[in-house]
């Protein structure tokens, strides 16, 4: 019998909570951090595979008791719950919670109106900016670090990624940005 795809959803949360009782990394900061947001990320999952898990459970059960009526109800909910994980799961990036360094290139007056525009998202939404560059012109470069317990910049904002943007007040020029996740070297766990 092949292993349910939930069941992976399930080992793996359970391996991110013992990786977070571990004290070598509570004292490792910023990777306890990654480990919560990570944690964060994948609750909602994680639910949904816990409650699909009960009610196949409570199918099994019912099947063997040869109760027809209450089998019949909980094969109806068995399929709307796997279709709701299988939604869910196509859904997640696991990179969802990660930092990002976003570069933008193109005309000096567009890049620095996007930059403004991002700097502004990044403070609203309570992360800090770090400017990797230091110097105004056709490409720019800064890292977005999230506060403890927010959404992952990464999670926010990738769905931007690659795509040119019209700014308003650039009418003559477009500004390219890309985004690549902030690299941070951690065991795996």
């Amino acid at each position: 019998m092949t292993r349910p795809v939930y069941e992976d959803v399930l080992s793996e949360h359970a391996g991110r909570e013992s990786s977070l009782a571990d004290p070598a990394v509570l004292r490792d900061h910023l990777r306890a951090r990654r480990l919560r947001r990570c944690l964060a990320a994948l609750k909602p999952l994680h639910v949904a595979a816990v409650r699909l898990r009960a009610v196949e459970e409570d199918l099994a059960a019912a099947v063997e008791l040869e109760w027809a009526a209450e089998a019949e109800r909980l094969s109806a909910q068995v399929a709307e719950l796997r279709d709701d994980f299988a939604a869910r799961l196509a859904l997640r990036d696991p990179r969802d919670p990660f930092d990002v360094v976003v570069f933008v290139e193109g005309d000096a007056r567009c890049v620095a109106l996007l930059l403004r525009r991002y700097r502004d998202l990044a403070v609203e939404r309570g992360w800090s900016v770090q400017d990797l560059d230091g110097r105004p012109g056709p490409a720019a470069a800064f890292a977005i670090t999230a506060r403890e317990g927010a959404e992952g910049p990464w999670g926010h904002s990738s769905v931007r990624t690659g795509s040119t943007a019209r700014t308003a007040g650039c009418w003559a020029g477009k500004a390219i940005f890309r985004m690549t996740r902030r690299r941070r070297r951690l065991p795996p766990g």
